[in-house]
């Protein structure tokens, strides 16, 4: 947990939910401190609203090497199965290319894309390109 404590783990987990730094912090708990501290050391900050108080709150917190690097391993881990491989946008693309119930137009930017990752053509060659009906 890189020595974070348990509301900064809750921040960083709220955060990858939602991607709102406010609500973040609302949600993990620090409105409640936040305001109870601002109290306590009868400051400026005590007569600011909430609102205010979380977004100073959550800016320090995405300040933190700690937290961002948290923030980071959340975000892979909840998404490392769900974007695709090269291999399958290759994939996709073939199949999108030799689906002759597509649109030509379809088709025809699947092998653009293709011939982006894998270039066959000499200069010379892309200029006599003639795509048939």
């Amino acid at each position: 947990m890189l020595g974070l404590n348990a509301l900064q783990e809750k921040f960083c987990i709220e955060y990858v939910l939602h991607g709102n730094t406010i609500k973040a912090a609302r949600n993990a708990g620090y409105c409640k401190k936040a305001v109870k501290k601002a109290e306590r050391e009868q400051t400026k900050e005590s007569k600011d609203n909430e609102h205010s108080l979380l977004r100073r709150q959550a800016c320090l917190l995405l300040n933190k090497r700690e937290i961002k690097k948290r923030i980071e391993e959340i975000t892979n881990e909840n998404y490392k199965d769900k974007i695709a491989s090269k291999e399958d946008a290759l994939k996709f693309l073939s199949n999108k290319m030799s689906d002759e119930n597509a649109k030509d137009a379809d088709r025809i930017r699947a092998a653009e894309l293709i011939l982006r990752r894998y270039p066959v053509l000499d200069d010379d060659e892309k200029d006599e390109i003639i795509f048939e009906r």
